[in-house]
């Protein structure tokens, strides 16, 4: 079974990949997928960092306008959103290019997401060869014209066996369970205009998320203001939590 999914998921969403920044098409939205900076027995995630520099490097080429860092935050010290967020403003990339998502749970989550939540119907995923192929498949199957740049990979024999097993729940959940997002809830809109474009309710809804969650991810994001170089914008972003103004330049 797992021989069989990977040559579906291969086979039809191989095209769609690029290994050179000089060839990839531009999409306005980059699609960061998530994962932890620390290994669970501790030391750097390398694929994590990986992930962070292929993103990077299509800002300053100018392959995408911004990014949707989109991961988990179960909990108050496990925030892949954030993480991303402070590692790529130390890459480089301004803060009012990135737009989170909280609620990017899995691999599925974040790619259906980006399209009925974001509303993105044309995007570039960012991760390793082996989870884009995944990503990219989804993505076509629910009607988005999606792309994908190819991050280095520094191999696990752990994380592709996991791979393996993870296609064949793809094809399982899109044919058989038809799987949906854990969470949706209003659309929030991206609107692009010449000098700005206007993000709303960026986090989950209340009805998700308690007041304290939400003062919680108000102090954190207070508390990260000393590692960002675009202490004004991170602030306004704070404050406001549901609405955030992001400019994209010329």
């Amino acid at each position: 079974m797992t021989v069989l999914a990977t040559l579906i998921i291969e086979s039809s969403a191989g095209d769609y990949l690029y290994d050179s920044i000089d060839d990839i098409p531009y999409n306005r939205a980059g699609l960061l997928l998530g994962t932890t900076p620390y290994r669970a027995g501790g030391g750097r995630n390398p694929y994590f960092y990986e992930r962070i520099d292929a993103a990077a490097r299509l800002y300053r080429a100018g392959k995408i306008s911004m990014i949707i860092v989109s991961g988990d935050n179960a909990t108050r010290k496990y925030n892949e959103p954030r993480a991303m967020r402070r590692a790529l403003i130390r890459a480089g990339v301004p803060g009012k290019a990135i737009v989170f998502d909280f609620a990017g749970f899995r691999t599925l989550d974040s790619i259906v997401r980006a399209s009925l939540v974001f509303g993105q119907s044309s995007v570039t995923i960012i991760s390793q060869r082996f989870q884009n192929l995944r990503a990219v498949y989804i993505a076509r199957e629910n009607g988005m014209r999606a792309i994908a740049y190819n991050a280095s990979d520094s191999g696990s024999l752990k994380v592709m066996v996991r791979e393996y097993l993870s296609r064949v729940k793809c094809l399982i959940d899109l044919y058989v369970l038809h799987t949906r997002p854990k969470f949706l809830g209003t659309p929030i809109e991206i609107a692009h205009e010449k000098k700005q474009s206007y993000v709303k309710e960026q986090m989950p809804s209340v009805s998700h998320v308690s007041r304290f969650s939400l003062l919680r991810a108000l102090i954190s994001d207070l508390s990260d203001m000393s590692e960002s170089d675009d202490c004004d914008s991170f602030c306004e972003e704070s404050l406001l939590i549901n609405t955030a103004v992001y400019d994209f330049g010329e």
